[in-house]
């Protein structure tokens, strides 16, 4: 059997300092081992550096496995779709979304982190607001943090370079229909307001993560 370095995204379960990142699995009749490695997209590329045996893992290895094969993502026809995603069908716009003051609260944190009016991005789903500002916010709070050096990205670079197999678990819309279509336009707007109403917690428990 093939060995496989699964990259795995778990951003929803908190990782404790402890918590075990790498995981070597054998045994059961498997010739050689596989390896899964859990990763964060926020978390710094420089991670890697703390993780015992992961050098000689991703050596060890003939395939790489991520969530997304991180290529895919940036072709233009993709950003294209994405931006068609992103978009509010219909009538409905942000402010629509809110009460006055959520939209006043909202507003205030988007002019002062991405630089914008919020009414210039009225027909802007709020997921794609809450993505856009947590990626500015842990620039600013999370050290080390750089959305060009991704862990994901960074070992299938790694595994190209080095002529190996480079896999996804998930296809490039699955990820879109997650993150534009999966919740409500309501809940959306709901988890943005809870994210620009506590910054610092929002923060706290993404270094926690």
């Amino acid at each position: 059997m093939k060995k496989i370095l699964s990259i795995l995204l778990f951003i929803s379960l908190a990782l404790n300092s402890n918590a075990q990142l790498l995981w070597k699995i054998s045994g059961n009749g498997q010739e050689k081992p596989s390896y899964i490695l859990g990763t964060h997209h926020l978390a710094p590329l420089s991670i890697k550096d703390s993780i015992a045996g992961l050098p000689q893992a991703v050596e060890g290895t003939t395939q790489v496995y991520g969530e997304v094969v991180m290529s895919d993502m940036m072709s233009p026809e993709f950003m294209q779709v994405m931006q068609q995603s992103m978009m509010m069908a219909g009538d409905t716009t942000l402010q629509k979304l809110f009460t006055p003051e959520q939209y006043e609260v909202v507003g205030k944190v988007v002019k002062e982190n991405l630089m914008a009016d919020i009414a210039m991005l009225g027909k802007l789903k709020p997921a794609a607001i809450t993505q856009q500002l947590t990626l500015i916010l842990c620039m600013k709070h999370l050290g080390g943090f750089n959305p060009q050096e991704q862990l994901d990205t960074y070992f299938q670079q790694q595994a190209l370079q080095s002529g190996k197999k480079v896999g996804g678990l998930e296809t490039p819309q699955s990820q879109l229909d997650m993150l534009f279509k999966g919740q409500t336009l309501q809940r959306q707007a709901n988890l943005l307001y809870c994210l620009v109403s506590d910054i610092d917690k929002a923060m706290e428990q993404t270094k926690r993560l």
